[in-house]
């Protein structure tokens, strides 16, 4: 039998004594300047969506721990990507809704996707090469991700929503 010791945290309970418990930070690619963040906060308007060029994320493609929803994917062109460069997104960087009812709604960019870019009703985490993005993006797709999301969100006064200070906050 494994040796077993207190997580720390109540809810998680006790975990194998080899296992550490640390927040999402610690898993961040670092050599990418926005290894952490959200969508572009406005710039891009329905108006701006093209039938072809950068696949635009919005929360209706994310799924609740399913595969990223590409059937109804809207695009941008790349200068209006050029513009919100700091939402740029690549294949493995995980997504969540981060705003509404929607929140704990996850998907993770798959292979085939080579770049894309996102609203700021979605966040996205760029996993190190270090760890395993697929591993991560089903801890924050399960009820411990999802139990995270909603104490953080459920704070506010007014709609549900999820700042990038708080989801570093989260415990994987």
């Amino acid at each position: 039998m494994r040796e077993m010791k207190d997580s720390g945290i109540e809810w998680i309970g006790k975990i194998p004594s080899d296992w550490t418990v640390s927040k999402i930070t610690h898993i961040l690619d670092l050599t990418h300047p926005y290894a952490i963040g959200d969508g572009d906060h406005g710039i891009i308007k329905a108006d701006d969506y093209t039938d072809d060029g950068i696949p635009y994320i919005r929360v209706n493609n994310l799924g609740w721990a399913t595969e990223l929803q590409l059937s109804n994917v809207v695009y941008i062109t790349q200068q209006q990507n050029e513009l919100i460069k700091s939402s740029t997104l690549k294949p493995d960087d995980i997504l969540f809704a981060k705003t509404g009812a929607t929140i704990g709604k996850t998907a993770i960019i798959p292979k085939s996707v080579a770049i894309a870019n996102t609203t700021s009703h979605v966040g996205k985490i760029s996993v190190s090469r270090d760890h395993c993005a697929k591993f991560f993006y089903y801890v924050l797709s399960s009820y411990i991700g999802y139990k995270q999301f909603w104490d953080f969100a459920s704070l506010k006064t007014t709609r549900p929503e999820l700042s990038i200070d708080e989801i570093k906050q989260t415990i994987l």
